[in-house]
């Protein structure tokens, strides 16, 4: 391989680690499976709530300390079962209820309370000091039972079907993170390894050898502070730690030896024009074929 040649493929391998690297990204994750974004089955839910809000306050209108709720006041509470935690989970609706905001009534849906309305004892505009608990869920009442059933089977449904894929994912993710951060500092190393015996064929003094040295010399500071980040984290597997030290190690002194190579070539070229020729604008000559 010509002195050309291993420029370009150097120059080549350098730009290219990140396309390649983008790539196989994209490659994968093309390939897991699509899931729903939970903000989907949020908004299903709301929906769900606005379009049966009349339904629900016509059953409360049936129970006497109830009958003059406001619906638009009941802060619904969605729980579903978690396999893979093996407890019940609320899902997060503050995008529609607020974070902070209090509201006077809270209807459970699914869990332990399924179907429990409760009167905040918090409340400012309610007269009880303490949570009042309304077991509705007892009544037998087939209109609030389809009511607060169809809000479960909804969010039950989403993730006994999504959860798996959702966790199988994350396994999947999380190998793939650890797999191509080894492959990009296995694809550095190779190049770094080549450099430090070539760089001294391939760097001149040209107007194209000094682009070349300075790419070299920029992409090597970038990656050393960019392991300097990596070392100086947390939660590093020591593998991979290791790894980055000793690739660390190959940069910094490949950057060395380019500088002194870079820096001193000229004034040896110098001193052998001019202690062992004696003419002085040889050295010129030399530097401009070096």
């Amino acid at each position: 391989m010509s002195i050309t040649d291993i420029k370009k493929d150097l120059v080549q391998r350098i730009t290219g680690i990140d396309v390649e690297i983008g790539s196989i990204r994209r490659r994968f994750y093309s390939k897991l499976p699509d899931v729903p974004d939970e903000d989907e089955l949020h908004d299903e839910v709301f929906d769900y709530i606005i379009e049966h809000n009349n339904k629900l306050s016509e059953t409360l209108k049936k129970v006497h300390e109830l009958k003059d709720i406001d619906v638009h006041n009941i802060k619904v509470e969605c729980w579903f079962y978690s396999d893979e935690v093996n407890r019940y989970c609320t899902i997060d609706l503050d995008d529609y209820y607020g974070a902070f905001e209090g509201y006077r009534y809270k209807l459970v849906v699914g869990g332990d309370n399924h179907g429990n309305l409760i009167v905040n004892g918090y409340h400012e505009d309610n007269k009880n000091n303490y949570d009042i608990v309304y077991k509705l869920g007892d009544l037998n009442n087939s209109e609030y039972d389809r009511y607060t059933n169809g809000l479960r089977v909804k969010v039950q449904k989403y993730f006994r079907c999504w959860e798996p894929v959702m966790k199988s994912n994350r396994e999947e993710i999380d190998a793939f993170r650890k797999y191509i951060k080894n492959h990009r500092i296995e694809m550095v190393t190779d190049i770094y390894k080549k450099l430090a015996v070539t760089y001294s064929y391939i760097l001149d003094y040209s107007d194209g050898g000094n682009e070349l040295y300075d790419v070299l010399m920029t992409h090597s500071s970038v990656l050393l502070s960019e392991i300097n980040s990596i070392l100086n984290g947390a939660n590093v597997d020591h593998d991979y730690f290791t790894r980055c030290r000793e690739l660390k190690n190959l940069v910094t002194k490949v950057q060395k030896d380019m500088r002194d190579w870079y820096d001193n070539v000229h004034k040896y070229v110098d001193k052998i024009a001019e202690n062992n020729i004696g003419v002085y604008d040889m050295s010129q000559n030399i530097l401009n074929y070096v």
